[in-house]
């Protein structure tokens, strides 16, 4: 028999695409899949889902929980598979994702996490652009602020339980604080270049949303990979990390209309290096944060919102700003 793979979905009030998400793991061509959804006590549709394939799913709960990284831990620690990962309830698998996956790590055993590419969708689901990542490198990946998105993976359950599941201290930069632990932890992490998964881009996705939070677990994430005996000896590498760690941040205050902290990290930017000053990150910070001082927050969060929501609209706006894992 193949080995059992183990799908965690974590939900929360995500009716209107849970339904999605479980088919495609549920139709994947790979037979020898439990899937488990950890609900947090949603209000909408969703139980009326879960209960439609309670019969196909291998455990499914309904209840108050501590958050998203709270409800994968649960669902990890549940898990009975040889190989595990989670997949988001507004995310959905391609039909061969698993089989190709399983047979990755089945014929490269010194690997222990494999991914692979996306395709962007919007909110009702329609094709927005293809997204291809390249071959795997932690240096660079590290200094250029470059991620691998939780969707469309697969790794070695023994590698995740190695390094203890989740972090259930970040709430929204845990699936890269994962991947950094499990290469600082010696695991190799390999890219399958195929896609693997269809990720939802849309305005109030969590990702897109933003919280000061995020910022936050930037820099928790930044110093754990910063550990790799790589950076011990390039202290260009460390600055380069340091200069889109503090780029990204910008951006994130920017969203979250908390101005003074957005320029703040602008010019942390521009201290750690100021070839950095000139990124999309850094500019599109300024573009929004200094008439957000002169015009206030409510102003700027209004226009912003306007223009985003047309561009959404439009199929244009496939800028995602944090670490769902493209960049």
């Amino acid at each position: 028999m193949d080995p059992l793979v183990s799908i965690v979905i974590p939900s929360y009030n995500q009716g209107a695409f849970l339904e999605q998400a479980v088919l495609s793991v549920l139709e994947q061509t790979y037979a020898h899949i439990e899937l488990l959804v950890i609900d947090g006590a949603s209000s909408d549709e969703s139980i009326s889902i879960l209960k439609r394939y309670s019969d196909r799913i291998t455990y499914w709960v309904s209840e108050p929980d501590r958050g998203q990284t709270d409800a994968i831990n649960k669902g990890f620690h549940r898990a009975q598979g040889e190989y595990l990962w989670w997949l988001n309830s507004d995310d959905e698998l391609l039909l061969d994702s698993i089989t190709s996956t399983v047979q990755y790590l089945k014929s490269n055993p010194d690997v222990d996490l494999v991914y692979g590419d996306l395709i962007w969708m919007d909110e009702a689901g329609s094709f927005l652009q293809n997204y291809h990542y390249a071959p795997f490198d932690f240096p660079a990946n590290i200094k250029n602020w470059v991620d691998i998105s939780q969707a469309g993976a697969l790794a070695r359950h023994e590698a995740l339980r190695s390094i203890g599941y989740l972090d259930e201290s970040l709430h929204y930069l845990m699936d890269r604080d994962l991947w950094i632990r499990l290469a600082l932890n010696g695991s190799q992490i390999r890219y399958l270049p195929q896609p693997l998964a269809r990720f939802r881009v849309y305005a109030q996705s969590k990702t897109q949303a933003g919280s000061p939070q995020a910022a936050v677990e930037r820099y928790e994430t930044t110093r754990t990979a910063l550990q790799h005996p790589y950076f011990e000896g390039h202290p260009a590498a460390q600055r380069s990390a340091w200069a889109r760690t503090h780029a990204a941040s910008a951006r994130v205050y920017m969203k979250c209309g908390e101005y003074g902290l957005s320029l703040r990290e602008v010019l942390r930017t521009f201290r750690s290096s100021p070839a950095a000053f000139f990124s999309s990150d850094v500019l599109t910070a300024l573009f929004w944060s200094l008439p957000g001082l002169l015009l206030g927050r409510n102003r700027i969060t209004r226009l912003r919102q306007v223009i985003r929501a047309a561009r959404f609209h439009r199929g244009k706006d496939t800028d995602l700003e944090d670490a769902e894992g493209v960049q």
